[in-house]
């Protein structure tokens, strides 16, 4: 009997450190590969109450953005890229305003000889999963073989490789040792930083980029900052691009705009707040700012319900 109760108290007590230390890795760090069930529960555990007054994604800042909010369908990355010249990334350095979890900045890394292309996003969280995306993206790929004339997988679903080897063996080592000639070239060649670049100092960008990005984005720079703020936003993006340099805008319909602005408060009317629409643009941006062309490519085929917006281009 004494036996037995040494063996219960001894069970016991490995259970209570196996417990204590399930919590305190839940702490410090995630497990490398799947997390297991008792993991999520312990990780539920400390996880912080985050929630938005009106809202979750005020900003946009829809986390399965690529994975369920867009349909790749027939394209070799995307229904709205796929319209665009390849000389506008060729050896460009560019900038993607709201690249969510950086699945566009990616692609365009791995199919195009792009000189550096630097993601954005306000959500810290996005920007984590794009940092992630990254080195996944990476570590999965083959090798051997160029994706110059191949679709890639926005959603990052397929690769090369199975994603079991990263739970396996881990993610491809990125760091480099300062000069390294591969610090141009992919994946070496894209950055991504969490940051509301609307508030971002104009003379860390100006005649910076080659090319810009703006995709879906304008509405909710408006429902945040007013009419004033998205002209202040394509002020800057004029500045911050180099001469002859080329900006790319995806706006969304107005219909769309007061359904969200509730969301972020109840209060909101648009009809009587915002004054600025998206027919609007294109007179202020060649006429006020002073961009010399304009084309408009149209509605992307095959763009899903909810997501036929046109693709408007103006040259510096």
């Amino acid at each position: 009997m004494k036996r037995q109760g040494s063996y219960q108290n001894n069970h016991e007590e490995t259970q209570l450190k196996r417990h204590k230390a399930d919590i305190n890795h839940e702490e410090t760090g995630s497990v490398l590969g799947a997390k297991s069930k008792g993991a999520h529960r312990f990780a539920g555990l400390h996880k912080k109450d985050d929630k938005k007054p009106f809202g979750k994604f005020i900003y946009g800042n829809f986390p399965d953005y690529y994975t369920k909010r867009r349909k790749q369908n027939e394209t070799l990355i995307d229904p709205r890229i796929d319209l665009l010249e390849r000389s506008l990334f060729e050896n460009k350095h560019i900038l993607d305003i709201g690249c969510n979890t950086g699945n566009i900045c990616i692609a365009l890394a791995k199919k195009y000889s792009v000189a550096s292309i630097h993601g954005v996003d306000i959500d810290e969280r996005l920007i984590s999963k794009a940092q992630t995306n990254l080195r996944v993206v990476y570590s999965l790929e083959n090798p051997h073989k160029s994706d110059d004339d191949n679709a890639i997988d926005l959603s990052f679903r397929f690769h090369y490789f199975p994603q079991s080897m990263t739970n396996m063996f881990g993610l491809m080592p990125m760091a480099l040792p300062p000069g390294h000639p591969s610090q141009t070239s992919y994946p070496h060649n894209v950055h991504f930083e969490a940051l509301d670049w609307l508030e971002t100092k104009e003379t860390d960008t100006v005649n910076h980029y080659d090319t810009i990005l703006a995709l879906s984005i304008t509405k909710w720079i408006q429902l945040h900052h007013g009419d004033k703020g998205l002209e202040s936003f394509f002020k800057k993006v004029y500045d911050s691009l180099a001469p002859g340099g080329t900006f790319v805008l995806e706006p969304q319909d107005f219909d769309t705009f007061q359904k969200r602005a509730k969301e972020i408060d109840p209060s909101k009317d648009i009809q009587e707040e915002l004054k600025f629409r998206p027919e609007h643009y294109t007179d202020f941006l060649i006429n006020k700012l002073g961009f010399k062309e304009h084309l408009d490519l149209g509605i992307p085929k095959g763009e899903i319900k909810g997501f036929s917006r046109p693709i408007l281009i103006y040259k510096k």
